[in-house]
């Protein structure tokens, strides 16, 4: 019974905005509720916090949608059937990063879902007071966005398509769980913040290896390095040139970080950021160093090119393995060795990331072989195990 009221309630509010036609303007207003515009049909208000009681107008015409975790609100015109999936899918996302941090969102979160990139970039220009020309950025380059003023989330219906969709609300609520932590205004690093998040994200994913790869080719050839991605100006300014790898190589930082001091403990140096320390400071006391150690030897690391074998080898007795961290578009010579004598050498040209992937073992006895990768000013070994 509770589906077909939602349905219905769904259902009803686009037909109503397919009927008229809007004539009204955004504003805001102080009152809980919003004025009666010039238009045909009323505002549609959305609360935001930015002062006292402050309701904020959008021309987006938008509805509420049940969900258990979330104050979700989907645009006039989204299927009654996606809008119900994404609440689904928003519940589990919460639930997610709620697991992740070890408690539960102080308020429930706000979530708003947008039809079309056009539509995505005037409800964030309105209800969240950015410029046109900032909100038709963030529309054309981001599926989604939280408002770190308002903590407010904003969703482009697009991005809703892909399998990972508990991911991709994950990502964002991530946000919105961090600055509840650690205060709307804490400075942190914009790669730590986005590489947790993205982290967080994939925690029902497959492993990212090869994501991992590629973010250690970008730092290695150096198109960006931690120190580029400090402030979100800089990883605004960066995101055109690098595109998603940029997730990628926060995430493999953010990972490192794990490596050393556990998720958990990077939650409590959050706390603390809360509590009114520098998150430089929070981080020293989780005993692994400092940050700025942390970033050069991040840097260092990811510079090294390198070798990565498969732990499982495919059906047809195959191990597939990677080479990183190469100059693009370079000649490697890659050389395998094993048991018995047996020695293959062969070149390959790495790609524009300075990457190339290739798999052995199918053609040869089962046994521990080496792979060794050379180029000019770069080497890279590893072993691996085949079987038939």
């Amino acid at each position: 019974m509770k589906l077909q009221i939602k349905i219905i309630a769904v259902a009803a509010l686009a037909l109503v905005a397919l009927v008229f036609v809007w004539r009204g303007s955004a504003a805001a207003s102080t009152g809980p509720e919003c004025t009666p515009g010039g238009g045909f049909v009323p505002r549609f208000c959305v609360t935001v916090p930015a002062g006292p009681a402050i309701r904020r107008e959008t021309t987006v015409a938008l509805a509420s949608v049940a969900s258990r975790t979330a104050d979700l609100r989907v645009e006039a015109g989204i299927p009654a059937g996606e809008a119900l999936r994404v609440a689904g899918a928003l519940d589990r996302a919460a639930a997610q990063v709620e697991r992740a941090f070890g408690r539960s969102f102080s308020e429930r979160p706000r979530v708003l879902l947008f039809a079309t990139p056009k539509s995505f970039a005037q409800g964030i220009e309105e209800l969240f007071v950015y410029p046109s020309d900032v909100a038709r950025t963030a529309a054309a380059s981001y599926g989604g966005i939280v408002d770190q003023r308002t903590l407010t989330v904003a969703v482009d219906f697009r991005a809703t398509a892909a399998d990972d969709l508990p991911g991709l609300l994950a990502h964002e609520l991530v946000h919105v769980m961090i600055r509840e932590t650690a205060g709307v205004d804490a400075d942190l690093p914009a790669w730590f913040e986005e590489g947790l998040a993205t982290v967080i994200q994939r925690e029902d994913a497959l492993p990212a290896d090869t994501d991992a790869l590629v973010a250690r080719s970008l730092v290695a050839n150096r198109v960006v390095s931690l120190g580029e991605l400090t402030t979100l100006a800089d990883w605004h300014r960066a995101y055109p040139r690098i595109g998603r790898p940029q997730y990628a190589v926060a995430a493999d930082a953010v990972g490192a970080m794990e490596d050393r001091v556990t998720e958990p403990l990077l939650v409590r140096a959050l706390v603390a950021v809360g509590a009114g320390e520098r998150f430089a400071d929070a981080y020293a006391e989780l005993g692994a160093g400092t940050l700025a150690d942390f970033v050069a030897g991040f840097d260092a690391t990811a510079a090294k090119a390198s070798v990565a074998v498969s732990s499982t080898p495919s059906a047809a007795g195959d191990v597939a393995w990677t080479i990183s961290g190469f100059a693009p578009d370079s000649a490697v010579v890659i050389r395998i060795s094993g048991e018995r004598g047996y020695d293959l050498a062969f070149t390959v040209r790495t790609d524009d990331l300075g990457m190339y992937r290739g798999s052995f073992g199918s053609t040869a006895p089962a046994g521990r072989y080496s792979i060794d990768a050379t180029e000019s000013g770069a080497h890279a070994l590893a072993t691996m195990e085949t079987a038939r």
